[in-house]
């Protein structure tokens, strides 16, 4: 079975310049000498025409590489508000992004190598750039010379995700890494094959795991499923949100009133019981030892405290059988 496989060569130097330097020379000589070499005008056009197609499949590959190597440290921030989620009838809209295949794993792998990094790597006035922003935060507007002026001025325009210069938008290649965590070689992997990407609806009726460290979007993802749900209006949408995130609870309370279900959303929060709504666990049961089930399984049931667990049901089993047999007893009125 054999294992070569055809390397990108994304990580090396920008040769491409040199071909395109030398149509741009090569042109101009074709017309200023083409009578002492003997060119008609056809083959002057054919020359021409030949070596503008050249230097246009090394300018599409250079481009291509310059691309690639900027996004290994560039990454976007990406907004979007509740309302623009591309929604679908039988699809769930989880995001954007690309399928990471073998090829990928092998930038990856080629981006971390030491002696390649210096292909891609910031120039050094990036670094001085992040300290003059962290010196402008520090100093909270107090800037008393013309230094410290210039310095505000500086700091004011390197955050910004893109320039407009004579009606144009011009993106910041520069700016800071949005504040999402993650690595941008990851993403810069599939940056030109990155589309929306949907799960349909019959297969959320297994299991989905996200798996991923802290700050890298789980709970931005969680976010914007919760809106498609209870846009989607098809049933009951719940979350148990062990963390206690109050901007998630936010979310599904504003999403349930944007869309006119602000009377169906029910909050229980064991910690602000003045906020929670209230359920009664023993008002409604089947049988009769579920109500005592449901108090005795709160105490512990290891060691000797099985002792005190069982005495507890027991002892609550008893009353609730006295207390149905006494509400069975009444007579009721006709």
């Amino acid at each position: 079975m054999s294992t070569e496989r055809t390397l990108d060569g994304f990580l090396r130097p920008a040769y491409e310049w040199r071909t395109i330097t030398y149509v741009a020379v090569i042109i101009p000589l074709i017309w200023i000498y083409a009578d002492f070499i003997g060119f008609n005008l056809f083959w002057r056009v054919i020359l021409t025409l030949t070596a503008l197609a050249v230097a246009y499949g090394r300018a599409k590959s250079l481009i291509r590489i310059k691309r690639y190597q900027m996004a290994l440290n560039v990454v976007d921030a990406f907004f979007m508000k509740s309302d623009e989620i591309p929604m679908i009838d039988k699809m769930q809209w989880i995001g954007r992004g690309f399928a990471y295949e073998d090829e990928d794993a092998q930038r990856v792998w080629d981006a971390k190598k030491r002696g390649l990094k210096q292909y891609y790597a910031l120039p050094k006035f990036v670094k001085k750039l992040r300290n003059i922003e962290r010196a402008v935060s520090l100093r909270k507007g107090n800037h008393r010379n013309l230094k410290e002026k210039a310095e505000a001025w500086i700091a004011k325009h390197s955050v910004k995700q893109h320039f407009l210069l004579l009606g144009l938008t011009i993106r910041n290649l520069y700016k800071p890494l949005p504040p999402v965590g993650g690595n941008a070689i990851f993403h810069a992997t599939g940056y030109d094959r990155e589309e929306d990407q949907y799960m349909m609806l019959d297969d959320r009726a297994g299991h989905t795991v996200v798996f991923g460290q802290s700050r890298v979007g789980k709970t931005v993802f969680l976010r914007s499923q919760i809106s498609q749900d209870i846009a989607r209006a098809d049933g009951v949408a719940g979350v148990l949100d062990p963390k206690g995130d109050l901007e998630v609870l936010g979310i599904m309370w504003s999403e349930a009133k944007r869309h006119g279900r602000e009377q169906d959303f029910y909050c229980y929060l064991a910690s602000e019981p003045e906020l929670s709504d209230r359920y009664n666990g023993i008002a409604s049961f089947a049988r009769l030892t579920a109500g005592p089930g449901r108090i005795a399984n709160n105490m512990s049931g290891t060691g000797d405290g099985q002792v005190f667990k069982d005495f507890a049901f027991n002892f609550m089993t008893y009353v609730t059988a006295a207390l149905l047999d006494m509400a069975l007893s009444q007579p009721t009125n006709q």
